[in-house]
C-alpha cells in the first residue's frame, strides 16, 4: 500500500490536490480530470473547504467591449485583474460594477 499524490493544474493554478491510498497504479481519464477541474473551478473547493470566485481575462476583455466599447488585449485585461487584486475590498467583493470601475481606472485614465 502506498499513497498516490495527485495535483491538477490549469495553467499555474492548482485546481485539485489530493492523496489517495492505493496498492495499484492510479489512472485518471481526461474526462475525470476535467470533471474534477470543473468542480474546483471558481466555486466551492471541497478539499480546501473554501469558496472562491474566479475572474478570467476573457471576462474583462468582453466587459470592456460590451460596456465601454473598448478593444483591449490580454495584457490590458491582466492589468485590470492586477488592479482588482491590489484594490480588493472584502466588503464590496468583485462584481461587474467594480470591474467597470477598474477598467475605467486602468484603461481609460
Amino acid at each position: 500500500m502506498f499513497n498516490a499524490c495527485i495535483q491538477i493544474k490549469v495553467g499555474k493554478k492548482v485546481v485539485y490536490e489530493g492523496v489517495h491510498p492505493t496498492d495499484t497504479d492510479v489512472t485518471f481519464s481526461v474526462k475525470s480530470l476535467t470533471e474534477i477541474a470543473e468542480k474546483k473551478k471558481g466555486r466551492v473547493n471541497l478539499t480546501k473547504k473554501t469558496l472562491e470566485d474566479t475572474w478570467h481575462v476573457q471576462d474583462i476583455i468582453e466587459r470592456a467591449k460590451e460596456q465601454h466599447d473598448l478593444d483591449i488585449d490580454e495584457k490590458d485585461a491582466l492589468e485590470v485583474l492586477e488592479y482588482l487584486d491590489s484594490h480588493y475590498s472584502a466588503e464590496l467583493g468583485i462584481n461587474w460594477e467594480i470591474i467597470d470601475i477598474a477598467i475605467n481606472n486602468v484603461i481609460c485614465d
